[in-house]
């Protein structure tokens, strides 16, 4: 196990596995991702082994395959922020856009909100 720090969140305890190529699961379409309603910005994850470098250059744009899903993330983890977020759907195709609009370095899949264990998956931006 190991620790990501989460952007507006506070630490949490996960299992992280990183993948080589990119490659976003073909039976989800739309995804789900919590964006902060105060200035729009994305939840991000950075895996603990990243933390040593810039962390502009190390954020995980964080995935979840059902709305409910975003919604249990946050109330599990951070329960008093959770007002502060929305959850905003997105299809796969609209994705690579949002990696290349922020500057993401790829995307963090939320395979299970409640421990939580995520996949990261690095250089997204030619898969889609």
């Amino acid at each position: 196990m190991q620790s990501i720090q989460l952007d507006n969140s506070r630490d949490v305890t996960t299992t992280i596995q990183l993948s080589g190529p990119c490659l976003i699961p073909m039976f989800t379409q739309i995804y789900y991702l919590i964006r902060s309603k105060a200035d729009g910005r994305y939840l991000v994850a950075h895996p603990e082994q990243d933390l040593q470098q810039d962390r502009s250059q190390s954020r995980y744009l964080l995935l979840f395959r059902e709305s409910f899903e975003a919604l249990s993330y946050l109330n599990t983890h951070s329960p008093d922020m959770a007002g502060r977020f929305a959850t905003e759907s997105v299809s796969k195709n609209q994705v690579a856009g949002l990696l290349q609009r922020w500057s993401y370095q790829g995307v963090g899949i939320v395979l299970d909100p409640l421990l939580p264990r995520i996949e990261f998956l690095a250089d997204c931006s030619g898969e889609f």
